[in-house]
């Protein structure tokens, strides 16, 4: 699919788009993408991830079938200008962009620096950030149901409270004890311990829903990996996922605005290192 700008180059309309953010304070929304439209304006099916559920639970033809669809309702209402030929045994076609829309998908195609799935009973959801320039980062936020809203954004006390808001951390959290929690476990030994009666691993089965958290740098200066259990009251527990291990600590509701602070201070020193692992898929397969 060939994509262009209703008036600019890609890299005047995230120009175009910067500039705005700059002329104030505010967040600045570029796009809301569903997943069919991410995947039909994408050079690769992979591109287009993360997915809501029930894309991400079509097959490849039915991927496309839906692509398609949404394209063409796209044109029916105007909302895009669509050439396409479906002679063929693919879509193949021409298709003209919102400005503000062709910045956003040059700026998902970013790195990601920071990854942010959280899981629970009612779906997952995911927070993504990718610098742009100085201040300025792209945050992508994708629902449940696959809607990607696309906007610049400062890491400043307003985003820290969307970040944080992610976690959904219950009413009276902030009276919550740390649980006793310190324990290090190589996978096979949290296979073991998760087999074995008790409450060594309690907090797994009290979890609430969980968040998988990739980004750099972490402390050390490398992409760290971690797992954040939130538990009924709203303390949590950390585990740290390293050297084929996973160390568990307990604490509050507090300690993810602390370490959220900690890592905006060190992407601020850092930029110029290198992106995190963009999938964004933290921990050991018995823990997803």
């Amino acid at each position: 699919m060939t994509l262009t700008s209703e008036t600019t180059s890609t890299d005047e309309a995230v120009a175009a788009v910067v500039a705005l953010a700059r002329a104030g304070d505010e967040p600045v929304d570029l796009a809301v993408l569903t997943d069919e439209e991410l995947y039909a304006y994408c050079d690769e099916p992979a591109d287009s991830t993360p997915h809501g559920l029930w894309f991400a639970n079509l097959t490849g033809e039915a991927q496309q079938a839906a692509a398609l669809g949404a394209l063409r309702s796209a044109a029916a209402r105007d909302a895009v200008d669509v050439e396409l030929d479906t002679t063929g045994e693919d879509a193949v076609g021409h298709v003209v962009l919102d400005d503000q829309v062709v910045a956003a998908l040059a700026l998902r195609s970013r790195e990601i620096r920071l990854s942010l799935r959280v899981v629970g009973s009612m779906g997952e959801t995911w927070y993504l950030l990718r610098h742009v320039e100085d201040d300025l980062w792209c945050r992508e936020v994708v629902t449940t149901h696959g809607f990607h809203l696309v906007s610049l954004v400062r890491l400043d006390a307003a985003e820290r409270e969307v970040y944080l808001g992610r976690f959904q951390l219950p009413d009276g959290a902030a009276q919550a004890a740390a649980p006793d929690v310190d324990v290090l476990l190589t996978e096979a030994e949290l296979g073991a311990a998760a087999r074995r009666d008790g409450d060594e691993l309690g907090f797994l089965t009290r979890t609430r829903h969980i968040g998988n958290l990739v980004r750099f740098p972490g402390p050390d200066g490398e992409t760290e990996s971690l797992m954040v259990h939130v538990q009924p009251e709203g303390s949590v527990v950390v585990g740290d996922i390293g050297g084929g291990a996973v160390r568990y600590r307990g604490g509050v509701g507090a300690d993810l605005g602390t370490d959220w602070d900690g890592w905006v201070a060190r992407s601020a020193a850092g930029l110029d290192a290198p992106p995190a692992d963009p999938t964004g898929e933290a921990g050991p397969p018995s823990l997803s």
